[in-house]
C-alpha cells in the first residue's frame, strides 16, 4: 500500500470514529442520543480503495455546489439486531462528516 494510501486510510477511519451518527428503527433510537462512529468501531470495514473510480450514473449531490461523479474508496459498518417480526420495517442510519452527510433508508420485509 502506499504511503498516501496509509495517510488517506488512517484518516478516514478517525474521521469515521469521531462523526456524528445516529441509527434508528421504527422511528426509536437504536443508539444514546448524540451517538458518533466509535459506537459502531467494532462493526466497521474499510476504508477500501477501489482499483479504478467506480462512476456514479448520475453525480451525487453534496451540497455546496459539490457533485461527486465516483466512488475511490468505501467505508461502512456491519450491524445484527433482534429478529423483527413479520411485516414493514425501516432502519435508518444518518452520519454528519466533514466530507458530507449520509443518510440510509433500509424498507425491510420480514415474511413468515
Amino acid at each position: 500500500m502506499s504511503h498516501l494510501r496509509v495517510v488517506l486510510v488512517t484518516v478516514l477511519s478517525i474521521l469515521f470514529v469521531h462523526t456524528p451518527a445516529s441509527a434508528q428503527s421504527e422511528g426509536s433510537p437504536l443508539l444514546p442520543p448524540h451517538g458518533d462512529g466509535s459506537q459502531f468501531e467494532h462493526y466497521m470495514f474499510g476504508p477500501t480503495f477501489f482499483d479504478a473510480p467506480i462512476a456514479y450514473a448520475q453525480p451525487q449531490d453534496r451540497g455546496g455546489g459539490l457533485n461527486a461523479v465516483a466512488a475511490l474508496w468505501v467505508v461502512g459498518i456491519g450491524s445484527v439486531y433482534d429478529s423483527l417480526e413479520v411485516g414493514q420495517h425501516t432502519l435508518v442510519y444518518t452520519l454528519n462528516t466533514v466530507l458530507g452527510d449520509s443518510h440510509f433508508t433500509y424498507n425491510i420485509t420480514v415474511v413468515p
